[in-house]
């Protein structure tokens, strides 16, 4: 029988709220001390029985809290089995999008610190197995990993849990990543190949022991964004594109390399 798309569509969609859990989740900011962390709010999305489950952590682009991270990886993740949390770094802070370039050295900072404040909360709870958690980011909260929360462990305090794997959607790869070695954290990069802003850094590096570089060809910045339909460019003139087939392809990746470092 032929059902409309856009009828699937919903059904779909309805299908996946209600293979998952999803709440308002706060939590205070992973922090140096103890003293008057910040209060960071996010989304929890559980899968569907006891656990206890992995669980990965999402930190959102310079764009603010919206579109992957608050639909998309969720639902795709959970319906794999992991527990989601999503993390709204800059509402959190009173700001929606990245403001400016000056505002960048603190915004990654705070995502570092959110994302250990999300890892240790999680730990926390029952159905999560605290020892099997990632953080994923996208963009701005790729840098986030990448400059501050992979190399030098940024945020992590001494005694805790710590995350078994990391992801970085088409961020930027720093000079301290070519240091990098199987004592570290395993991280991935998705590198969009017609992304003119941070690409080359990430091909140039390579594969090595612990860390992975997959370039996505063709696709550009932000392209698993569906919000972004036709071809724009930022104030810098980087473009950026949806792109279904290079979503996929990333998702494959995502899968499989969580699966491996996850035990799942």
């Amino acid at each position: 029988m032929f059902m409309p798309m856009k009828l699937f569509g919903v059904l779909a969609a309805i299908f996946l709220l209600a293979a998952c859990q999803t709440t308002n989740f706060n939590f205070p900011s992973g922090q140096f001390t103890t003293s008057n962390p910040t209060k960071v709010s996010g989304l929890l999305f559980k899968p569907s029985g006891k656990g206890p489950f992995p669980a990965v952590v999402l930190l959102h682009t310079g764009g603010g809290f919206k579109g992957p991270v608050t639909d998309i990886w969720p639902h795709y993740l959970t319906g794999l089995g992991y527990v989601v949390l999503s993390v709204d770094t800059y509402g959190s802070r009173g700001v929606s999008h990245q403001a400016n370039r000056a505002f960048l050295f603190d915004s990654r900072k705070w995502q570092s610190l959110d994302a250990y404040g999300a890892l240790y909360q999680l730990s926390k709870l029952p159905y999560v197995d605290g020892n099997r958690v990632a953080v994923i980011g996208f963009s701005e909260g790729a840098n986030a990993i990448n400059l501050n929360l992979v190399p030098f462990n940024f945020g992590k305090q001494k005694g805790k849990v710590d995350f078994k794997a990391a992801i970085s959607f088409y961020g930027g790869c720093s000079r301290a990543l070519y240091k990098y070695s199987e004592n570290d954290i395993p991280l991935m990069q998705i590198v969009a190949e017609m992304d003119t802003l941070y690409s080359s850094d990430c091909v140039k590096i390579g594969n090595s022991t612990s860390m992975e570089v997959h370039v996505i060809k063709g696709a550009h910045h932000a392209f698993d964004n569906p919000i972004i339909s036709s071809l724009r460019y930022d104030p810098g003139g980087h473009s950026m594109l949806y792109d279904s087939d290079a979503t996929i392809e990333s998702e494959k990746l995502t899968k499989a390399f969580l699966a491996k470092h996850l035990g799942r």
